[in-house]
């Protein structure tokens, strides 16, 4: 029960992710959006002066994947890199006003997203979603230390 559980579990989890990729790349093929960059600007956002090595912890990415999407998202004018005083081998990360004007429009298409994914989902089921993958993430994460540990 529990391996077909954890089959089902990870083609779930894929196909919704895989879904909410092509919903969010439709919302914002206007603005040149496709992929991560939006949640990379979003991590941004959240956190100006991030590094690139901040967005690869964040998103368990390839460190040249990152690098070539912040670089997309500077041609593209949505972000500005600054060399850090500190270490003049990291690059400080901050949204232009571009970027910034572009916030609250993704916000709007992942509160969207959200309504559509939750729809007919009372309180009660929200909350036991939300904690169950709450678990799950957490396991994942303890799962992953352990094996960088072995």
């Amino acid at each position: 029960m529990k391996s077909e559980f954890s089959r089902d579990l990870g083609r779930a989890i894929t196909h919704i992710n895989r879904i909410r990729k092509r919903y969010m790349a439709g919302r914002l093929a206007e603005y040149g959006l496709g992929g991560a960059l939006y949640m990379y600007m979003l991590a941004i956002g959240g956190n100006e002066g991030a590094s690139q090595d901040f967005l690869v912890c964040r998103f368990c990415a390839d460190k040249g994947n990152v690098a070539r999407a912040v670089k997309k998202l500077e041609d593209m004018g949505y972000l500005r890199r600054e060399a850090d005083p500190e270490d003049r081998r990291q690059n400080r990360l901050f949204l232009t006003e571009r970027g910034k004007e572009l916030m609250p429009i993704i916000g709007g298409y992942l509160a969207e997203w959200g309504d559509l994914l939750t729809k007919d989902m009372d309180e009660d089921e929200l909350k036991a979603a939300h904690e169950i993958f709450r678990k799950l993430e957490e396991n994942a994460k303890a799962a992953t230390e352990a094996v960088k540990k072995a």
